[in-house]
């Protein structure tokens, strides 16, 4: 990958710790971990629409179609409340309702919504694991796949070949099959990982790093480790323009987007 341009975010401070969704031509972002903001990929433009508040900071997965329009904030709980334990929260984005809300067994991290199997998949630190909730039932966990690795994070998938790519904290890549539910380690990372994210077009797989401060790139179709990209300390959050083929890191330091081209 080259570097291609670096952009300041202006009034970003504090979304560095909280997860963001890539949505059409804009980021989404739980601005201080509380209010889900709305902005121009472009970076030129204010936030465009709050869609709820946050009882404290989570990751989200955003399920929408023509009949039901469904937001999904995986919530990470508060240890010193004792009735506020992890869970997700369903929300309407129709109106900004609540419309569902079930507790999970241990600190969320990353989450998606899956078509082809119509439910949205959580990564839970500890147990390790990925708990799986059907669109259609908010009311329950329908599936739990145990993870072999410690701290399950960042969670990708490729729609393609039914994976769902899980970085765990111990610095490992692993893959989840949605349809035998079987798991396999595919490869080890530089790092405690956070954001994980694929080029559909190209079949790359990227993993930010934050600490050393760097991006593991892999091959989806090959399944193996590419290239390692200096990013910068704490450089734990990214994001893929599949129209561009752009890959933009958020720099914690300058408060930057760093913009990475990858021509392959």
């Amino acid at each position: 990958m080259q570097r291609n341009s670096c952009t300041p975010l202006q009034g970003l401070r504090g979304w560095l710790e909280s997860g963001f969704q890539r949505i059409e031509d804009s980021y989404s972002l739980p601005i201080e971990g509380r209010i889900l903001q709305v902005y121009s990929i472009l970076m030129e433009k204010r936030p465009q629409r709050n869609f709820a508040s946050l009882q404290g900071p989570g990751q989200m997965a955003l399920h929408l179609m023509k009949k039901r329009n469904i937001l999904m904030v995986a919530g990470v709980g508060n240890t010193q409340k004792s009735n506020a334990q992890p869970s997700l929260t369903f929300i309407d984005t129709s109106d900004g309702s609540v419309i569902g809300k079930i507790e999970v067994p241990g600190r969320t991290r990353w989450a998606l919504y899956n078509g082809e199997t119509d439910s949205f998949y959580v990564n839970v630190a500890n147990p390790p694991s990925i708990v799986s909730v059907k669109a259609d039932d908010l009311s329950k966990v329908s599936r739990t796949f145990d993870i072999p690795a410690k701290g399950p994070h960042g969670l990708e998938q490729n729609k393609k070949s039914g994976t769902l790519y899980c970085a765990c904290d111990e610095g490992t890549l692993i893959g989840l099959n949605l349809k035998t539910g079987a798991t396999e380690v595919l490869g080890h990372l530089s790092g405690p990982p956070d954001v994980i994210w694929l080029n559909r077009n190209l079949n790359r797989l990227y993993v930010a790093v934050g600490d050393p401060g760097v991006i593991d790139v892999f091959d989806a179709n090959t399944r193996r480790f590419v290239e390692k990209v200096q990013t910068s300390h704490e450089a734990h959050t990214l994001t893929v323009d599949h129209r561009r083929g752009n890959v933009h890191v958020f720099l914690p330091d300058t408060c930057m987007d760093l913009i990475l081209a990858d021509r392959t």
